[in-house]
């Protein structure tokens, strides 16, 4: 019987994710200061009574892209042209968000302690009610056979609960 074991080259796979880490954290910080950029101006990035980016936009924020890439020799060409797709699908997406919805704010946890915290919450719960607030993020919701109603209140720390003493 032959031994047909093939052998992967796990280490070039490990720092190919890597990068691509490095790379998607260059692109997220690039991202950000079109962001910025947009809202400080109060230009617009899209076309006249459209949410698509207009070309004068996307001609200038190519050369940065192209900065970005730079360092990431081990991508493929149609890899660097789907990593580019995505960038402005994302960036579009945000702009819409920020511009046409007026969403201008984010809330940002420490993303495992957050998912642990939905996941147990889910195992015993059926169903949730969740309010997010300005100086707090609340949570009612009742056990399964409908016995004890329950409350959580996560409170923000760096703004006091209204009607609350300093």
């Amino acid at each position: 019987m032959v031994d047909n074991k093939v052998n992967f080259d796990w280490e070039n796979l490990a720092n190919k994710g890597e990068l691509e880490g490095q790379l998607k954290e260059e692109l997220g910080t690039l991202k950000k200061n079109l962001i910025n950029r947009v809202v400080e101006s109060r230009e617009s990035p899209f076309l006249q009574k459209s949410s698509q980016l207009s070309n004068e936009f996307i001609n200038s924020v190519k050369p940065q892209l192209d900065e970005a890439f730079l360092d990431f020799s081990f991508l493929t060409k149609d890899e660097k042209v789907s990593k580019r797709k995505q960038f402005f699908i994302e960036l579009c997406y945000e702009f819409d968000l920020i511009i046409n919805r007026k969403a201008c704010c984010s809330i940002e946890f420490e993303g495992y302690a957050i998912y642990s915290f939905f996941k147990a919450l889910s195992s015993l719960l059926d169903e949730v009610e969740i309010k997010v607030y300005q100086d707090k993020l609340y949570i009612l919701t009742m056990d399964p056979l409908r016995i004890i109603i329950f409350e959580i209140v996560i409170l923000n720390a760096g703004v006091l609960p209204a009607g609350k003493p300093v």
